[in-house]
């Protein structure tokens, strides 16, 4: 808590009294204010300059740290997050507590992701020095990611003496639970493993912490059969040998001529939208140079197109259909049995097809975090369906209403996400812009998601011309980054009243947006039009862009 004020003291509020002449009778009224809380106040207010300054006094608290560290980790700034968490653990003490144990998995984490051998030394010293110094439960948490270090490097006897050690200062610690049945699945022994999940899963039944438990369910799996659990982890070990046939056949068939597609004209029809309100041609500094040499962004387009699929694709496409047909997209992950590699090794034209290539594409957002994967296999599929769509007769409109369109227009705007997790934003802005003239209708919602790319550039005039493409869309996307340029650019009026409207569309809003923290309602497959899936959704994908707008979530608070 803050410290108390004195009565003869001058007021905080600056006001130039005496403490007692002014605020003593209003300070009764309040409950004492956690120096937590304040902090989450005044880091919504503070500037990046202002932020690293009180990093460097060391004056935040841990919490605080963390929210900085995660955006940190989020902007793929990986050193300057080790750097903000380091100084917590230089000087261990024994009141140490769950927010320096998840301060020490973040740090943990980041100097795996840097990968290189002077942060793995760092990690191992670190856990070293934590292991005999603190609190117990900090101490705990160093044994046990030592546990799991030694049982890596295929050294068990150290590996359980680690978890002993963790087990004698937590005894009751659910992570060291979980380490133990662990240890025993990667032993196989499954009878000792079976009867500790059937304990540990009655022991937290009492306690009742089993519902909300992130465990139970693979504690319940250990409980009823642990070879399967056993069997599906070597599984998963065994999923990469088919990726990587995948990316060795990418490299056979790479060089192969792309295969003729043509495609049936039409004029364009944009009766979808209202007369009055019909999309107007954009200004010509709408989007940026194209990549490709004719230039077509400059306005709507004038044709639509429907893909003609070639002869011998459309066969090759009806076998690949009923080999994986009725699989979930997850197909990649299973060992093979149906003999999709083998398929595609037998048939290089596959890599023409683009119903092959947007099933691959789909396939392989499991793996959406794996940076080799998505350079050797995920990007070189996106980019040949690019250059099927761009070997065309006519390139322009592609809409997704017609059926013929949609395997390629999906494998085209893969290459977003792909680019996005490359750290190529701008590369990925660039196809965006281009996926929403071939299909201007934008059946897959990428408007919202350029918005927010805009707003993070503060490009408002490209913000506001992409409003003028949509201007019936009262999407939440929308709605919210409308908004957010109108106050950005000085029209409060109109913001208030775009704000009003954002609420009354979604009453869930406000509540999502003004909360530093706040848990994940259920999610369920689409979203719910005004429900509060949509506006967590909303508020992981912007609140950061709202943040980095100085004052933008106090005037929403205000509003």
């Amino acid at each position: 808590p803050l410290s108390e004020v004195k009565r003869n003291s001058p007021c905080p509020c600056g006001s130039g009294k005496k403490y007692k002449q002014c605020c003593l009778h209003i300070s009764d009224m309040f409950p004492p204010m956690d120096s937590n809380l304040v902090w989450a106040f005044l880091l919504d207010e503070m500037s990046q300059q202002e932020v690293e300054e009180a990093l460097s006094l060391h004056i935040l608290p841990v919490g605080l740290m963390l929210e900085i560290a995660d955006q940190y980790i989020e902007d793929k700034k990986t050193i300057e997050a080790i750097q903000i968490l380091e100084p917590i653990f230089t000087t261990p003490a024994e009141k140490m507590g769950e927010d320096e144990c998840y301060a020490l998995t973040k740090l943990c984490n980041a100097y795996d992701d840097i990968g290189l051998p002077e942060f793995q030394t760092r990690k191992i010293e670190l856990l070293h020095q934590l292991k005999d110094k603190g609190s117990r439960l900090i101490r705990s948490e160093a044994w046990q990611r030592l546990s799991v270090i030694t049982i890596d490097r295929g050294d068990k006897d150290a590996a359980w003496k680690a978890f002993q050690h963790a087990q004698r200062l937590t005894p009751n610690n659910p992570g060291v639970d979980l380490l133990e049945i662990n240890l025993l699945i990667g032993e196989s022994n499954t009878d000792l493993a079976q009867q500790r999940a059937k304990i540990i899963i009655r022991k937290m039944q009492r306690n009742g912490s089993y519902e909300d438990s992130p465990f139970s369910d693979f504690l319940q799996a250990v409980a009823e059969d642990p070879q399967a659990v056993i069997d599906e982890l070597y599984h998963y070990q065994d999923s990469y040998y088919p990726l990587d046939r995948l990316q060795d056949w990418l490299e056979k068939v790479a060089g192969r001529r792309l295969p003729i597609y043509k495609t049936d004209s039409f004029t364009a029809d944009y009766s979808w939208m209202d007369q009055d309100d019909k999309i107007k041609p954009l200004q010509p500094d709408f989007f940026a140079e194209p990549e490709s040499e004719n230039d077509i962004f400059n306005k709507l387009p004038d044709k639509e197109h429907r893909l003609i699929t070639p002869t011998s694709i459309n066969k090759l496409d009806k076998r690949w259909a009923e080999l994986i047909y009725d699989r979930e997209r997850s197909f990649l992950w299973d060992k093979d049995e149906d003999g999709w590699i083998e398929f595609l090794e037998k048939n290089p034209q596959c890599f023409g097809s683009v119903e092959i290539i947007d099933d691959l594409l789909t396939a392989l957002e499991e793996w959406k975090q794996e940076k080799d994967i998505l350079e050797n296999i995920s990007l070189p599929l996106a980019q040949r369906a690019w250059q099927i769509y761009e070997s065309l007769p006519e390139q322009g409109g592609m809409p997704w209403g017609f059926l013929e369109n949609r395997s390629l227009y999906s494998a085209l705007s893969s290459i977003i996400d792909i680019l996005k997790n490359l750290d190529q934003k701008d590369k990925a802005i660039s196809y965006t812009e281009r996926l929403i003239l071939i299909n201007p209708n934008d059946n897959l919602g990428l408007r919202g998601k350029l918005a927010n790319d805009y707003l993070s550039q503060k490009a408002y005039n490209k913000i506001f011309n992409l409003l003028q493409l949509y201007p019936n869309d009262i999407s939440l996307d929308m709605s919210m980054a409308k908004t957010l340029t109108l106050w950005a650019t000085g029209d409060i009026e109109g913001a208030k009243k775009q704000w009003l409207k954002a609420k009354k569309y979604n009453s869930h809003i406000k509540k999502y947006m003004l909360k530093s923290k706040i848990a994940m309602p259920e999610l369920t497959y689409g979203v719910t039009m005004g429900g509060e899936d949509e506006a967590w959704l909303y508020r992981d994908a912007a609140r950061d862009i709202w943040l980095d707008h100085k004052g933008a979530i106090s005037w929403l608070k205000q509003n």
